[in-house]
Order: structure tokens, then C-alpha cells, then sequence
């Protein structure tokens, strides 16, 4: 569980992480990580020569399937599609 190694390096309990994190933004503790992960990927992906593969072990996901479904989903491309797309467009 993610929430629980952010509370870890906190120091603090993940119930007061994630009663916090929802308090100050409205968001769950877990949307609020995942949406941090795909900000980075994304950032990754346009600015780095790095492949999806590696970007992928970076940021902690078991293998690049797995990466590219949690980034398929809110950004609605594959991050080899949103790699190529924003190569186009520097």
C-alpha cells in the first residue's frame, strides 16, 4: 500500500496521512499518489530518451504492462502514444 510507506517516511500513521491528504484536497491519499506517478510519467516520457521499460522500473511498477494501463486510463494513450506525440510536437 502506497499510503503506508508516504506515512512511513512521514513519520506518522497512514490514517492520519490519509485523513489529512482528504481534508486538505478533497482527494483520497490514493488518487492523490497515482496522480503524482502519471505527472512524472508524463514529464519523464517528454523530456527524457529513456524507453517506456525503463520509466516504467523508475517509477515502481512491477512491469510495463502494468505501467501502461494505470497510464492508459486517465490520459487515454499509451505512453509510448504520449511519448511519440509529444516528440512531435518539440
Amino acid at each position: 500500500m502506497a499510503s503506508l510507506f508516504y506515512a512511513d517516511k512521514l513519520c506518522i500513521s497512514d490514517k492520519h496521512l490519509m485523513r489529512t491528504v482528504k481534508e486538505q484536497t478533497g482527494y483520497s491519499v490514493h488518487y492523490c499518489i497515482a496522480d503524482f506517478i502519471i505527472q512524472e510519467a508524463k514529464l519523464m516520457l517528454k523530456s527524457s530518451d529513456k524507453s517506456v521499460i525503463e520509466i516504467s522500473n523508475e517509477l515502481g511498477f512491477p512491469n510495463s504492462s502494468s505501467f501502461a494501463r494505470n497510464f492508459r486510463n486517465p490520459v487515454n494513450l499509451s505512453p509510448l502514444e504520449f511519448k511519440n506525440r509529444a516528440s512531435k510536437t518539440n
